[in-house]
């Protein structure tokens, strides 16, 4: 029996963005999957991001039969992730940026965290797909990791994040100073030299900041912070920051 609460047409189809997803909007049952999703209220950003996902997968097999698509095995998506490593990333959802200035610390392929976002929206692609029927196959072609028993197709890396010397945050400080509005520059340097992530930044009240001695008082964990680092210039950065302290 089908529940009409009211037209399909009118659930939510202006959050989502067919246009950069093109493949998915084509395709019945990937538009009937996505459509799903904003039917459920999910975010903006998360119908976009599932969105381009499906459409990236549909793009990869887009010379075999969507028949044979809904009933790939594990082998098919060995060939998937193989794909995935050796395809040029797309920046910016595919859109063409400037980013001439930019170096990304993958390269110009897919980072693994990426790869393995790509997987997660096609594992719950055929998860629905086994729920709704289209698929006669019972079994999600895209395993999932457990824990302590076995690894996903593409396993989590743990990696050390990145931190530039003396001379690479020089650079970076220059560009900051010199390119960036007075805003972005109260952002960028209450973020390295305060070690505040975004949501802090954004809660950051005037009375938060010594401007006696210190920007920010260092109150993260002692093994996250640089603190020669930090006590080396954090009269320096006091200094920059005094013609932003009307922004608080």
């Amino acid at each position: 029996m089908a529940l009409h609460v009211k037209s399909r047409a009118d659930v939510r189809m202006h959050e989502i963005n067919w246009g950069a997803c093109q493949r998915v909007a084509d395709n019945s049952v990937a538009r009937a999957f996505v459509t799903q999703l904003a039917a459920e209220r999910k975010r903006p950003n998360t119908i976009l991001n599932y969105g381009y996902d499906l459409n990236d997968f549909l793009e990869a097999c887009a010379t075999t039969p969507f028949s044979e698509v809904l009933e790939a095995d594990e082998q098919d998506i060995a060939y998937y992730v193989d794909w995935l490593y050796d395809r040029t990333a797309k920046r910016g959802l595919g859109h063409k940026r400037d980013r001439g200035a930019a170096v990304y610390l993958t390269g110009a392929h897919l980072a693994p965290a990426t790869i393995r976002r790509r997987l997660n929206t096609v594992r719950l692609f055929y998860a629905w797909c086994i729920r709704t029927g289209q698929r006669h196959d019972q079994v999600n072609p895209v395993r999932r990791g457990e824990r302590g028993k076995q690894t996903g197709v593409v396993a989590a890396s743990q990696t050390i994040p990145w931190r530039p010397d003396d001379h690479q945050w020089a650079t970076m400080l220059d560009y900051v100073l010199t390119t960036f509005s007075l805003r972005d520059q109260l952002t960028v340097l209450l973020a390295y030299d305060g070690a505040l992530r975004r949501e802090e930044i954004a809660l950051l009240r005037h009375d938060h900041i010594d401007w006696r001695y210190h920007p920010v008082p260092p109150h993260q964990d002692p093994a996250c912070v640089d603190q020669d680092r930090y006590a080396r210039h954090c009269r320096l950065v006091t200094d920059d920051l005094r013609p932003l302290e009307s922004l608080l």
